[in-house]
């Protein structure tokens, strides 16, 4: 019986072992064909998956060509519209056929040197014409980098070219940059033909302010557009000079704190002309002026990561761009208040003079404290239109001829005398004053005065002359100021005031025989000059004396409406 069950056993252990085998076999055979098959499948779908990918990207190709084409024909007529604005390119020219080489002419300067400033102020108008900004910008500043390269040992293009990058900083806004550019080409324009190192010589403060002025009129023309002056009132721009003056500020302080500003500058500047040489050479062709745009772009390049840090150390050249920054701020600054002024009605300014005449009968009244009546003069007033006798030799070696106001000084007084740069001279005014008038004096002298009381007595100054109240320093510039200067002589009312066409001569002589009786004791140290040689940006903002306006002792003056603390020069 056992060894029944033991072949049972082994019968057993067969069939499954036999069982096994096929199941594992079939297991097998199965696997590999489904292997094989997937095999198969995958590579069908990789030839699909290829064949798919070198279809899109066939229509990619496609696609990106006629973007491209798109893309060249209109930046092509944007160019043109652009290009136009600067120079027509003449028919037949290289120019006319190639858009890539007129770019190319235009941004080297070959058609002329500058755009005119009526341009300019123009373009700030039309720059929604895509591109006229940019290529203004990049022009400025490439012809800038060919003036430093080409004169290694002048400073002043490298100033023009600093100055140059600040004023196309964007942070300032459009308008700002705008107005700007118009002052800053009408600069360039100005400096373009002058001596080696200019900056240095004392001419060049008095060119800038000259200049200055004239950029003004090219300003003013500006602002009284029609477009421009919507503009203003859509961006609540009150007082245009004033907020550019504010810019220009933010620019002195960012140029001061760092040189990575204007560096930063010049990169995106650089960034620009990269792009715009981009489509020189793209729409130029294999064009001879391509590969000169393209040596030229490689030696700004240059300039701007390798030399432009270097230069920026140059304090002389940092000193001359901040001299010129201020000094176009500051004149803007008082353009503001002169703009002001003359929208404030004139009789607002009348109410601050004592009218000659209203004058004598006040001090028939009641002589005020800083004047006295029927008293020995203790500073004769020089008597001659004419300087003393000593002194006359000066007159030909550019001192001022003052002519009647040698006469308010004391006799022989007045000392021809030169004031170097940096001194501060100091002016007593009114609302109604001019600040650059002929009437100055140190700051020693300014000090000493307590009062409106001190002034008046000591400088000899009546009341139908000056109201007081303000004051403004000048800051003696770069070749010093050439004036006169001594004790201020006497002053006896009769010869204060001219006669009103309406009263008779025997009337007005009765006036005069009475006004001998009053005058003003002088004895101060006075200054006067011609206002002709002082520089407007030199002068400072107005401050308050301290004092009060008018005079107590004359009568009170109605201030409502009058401008005050606003600079007035004429």
């Amino acid at each position: 019986m056992s060894n029944f069950f033991d072949d049972i056993s082994d019968n057993a252990k067969k069939i499954r072992d036999s069982v096994s085998n096929s199941v594992s076999n079939s297991i097998g055979g199965a696997q590999k064909q489904i292997s094989e098959s997937t095999d198969i499948i995958r590579k069908n779908i990789d030839q699909n998956i290829d064949t798919a990918k070198k279809g899109l990207e066939a229509a990619q190709k496609q696609i990106q060509g006629v973007a491209q084409k798109t893309t060249d024909v209109l930046t092509e007529q944007t160019l043109k519209n652009a290009l136009a604005f600067f120079s027509s390119a003449q028919k037949g020219s290289e120019a006319a056929k190639n858009v890539g080489i007129w770019l190319w002419e235009v941004l080297k300067g070959d058609f002329h040197e500058d755009p005119t400033v009526g341009q300019v102020a123009t373009g700030m108008v039309i720059s929604m014409i895509p591109i006229v900004d940019q290529i203004c910008d990049v022009r400025d500043f490439f012809a800038c980098s060919i003036q430093v390269r080409k004169k290694p040992d002048d400073n002043l293009p490298k100033v023009m070219m600093v100055i140059t990058i600040i004023g196309v900083v964007p942070t300032i806004g459009s308008f700002a940059k705008g107005m700007l550019k118009i002052i800053l080409s009408v600069l360039r324009r100005s400096f373009k033909n002058v001596p080696t190192n200019f900056h240095r010589l004392p001419a060049f403060d008095k060119k800038i302010d000259e200049t200055l002025e004239h950029a003004l009129k090219q300003v003013r023309i500006f602002l009284n557009r029609a477009d421009v002056q919507k503009y203003i009132q859509f961006k609540r721009i009150g007082d245009p000079y004033k907020f550019v003056a504010g810019k220009i500020e933010v620019l002195i302080i960012e140029a001061n704190k760092n040189s990575l500003f204007v560096i930063k500058q010049a990169k995106t500047l650089l960034a620009k002309f990269d792009k715009l040489i981009g489509y020189v050479q793209r729409m130029g062709g294999n064009h001879r002026l391509v590969q000169e745009a393209i040596a030229e772009q490689k030696k700004l390049q240059d300039f701007v990561h390798n030399k432009l840090p270097t230069l920026l150390k140059n304090n002389e050249v940092h000193a001359a761009v901040m001299k010129i920054l201020r000094k176009t701020q500051r004149r803007l600054e008082i353009e503001s208040d002169m703009s002001f002024r003359a929208t404030v009605n004139t009789k607002n300014l009348d109410k601050v003079w004592f009218p000659y005449l209203d004058e004598l009968e006040q001090m028939k009244k009641k002589t005020p404290s800083w004047a006295d009546k029927n008293v020995v003069l203790k500073n004769p007033a020089h008597l001659n239109a004419k300087p003393p006798e000593k002194q006359a030799y000066f007159l030909n070696q550019g001192y001022p001829d003052i002519g009647s106001d040698f006469k308010t000084f004391a006799k022989n007084a007045a000392k021809a005398t030169e004031f170097k740069e940096g001194e501060v001279l100091y002016r007593v005014i009114s609302p109604g004053s001019a600040d650059n008038s002929v009437c100055w004096m140190r700051k020693t002298e300014f000090e000493k005065l307590k009062s409106k009381d001190d002034w008046r007595r000591y400088f000899a100054v009546w009341g139908s002359w000056n109201s007081n109240g303000e004051f403004v320093t000048y800051t003696v510039p770069k070749g010093g100021l050439k004036a006169w200067e001594g004790k201020a002589g006497s002053q006896v009312l009769d010869t204060a005031g001219r006669k009103p066409q309406t009263m008779s001569q025997q009337d007005w002589n009765e006036k005069m025989e009475q006004a001998k009786e009053f005058s003003l004791e002088g004895g101060a140290i006075q200054i006067v000059l011609d206002p002709k040689m002082l520089q407007a940006s030199n002068i400072s903002a107005r401050k308050s004396t301290g004092w009060g306006y008018g005079d107590n002792q004359l009568g009170a003056i109605d201030m409502v409406g009058v401008p005050v603390l606003k600079n007035n020069v004429k």
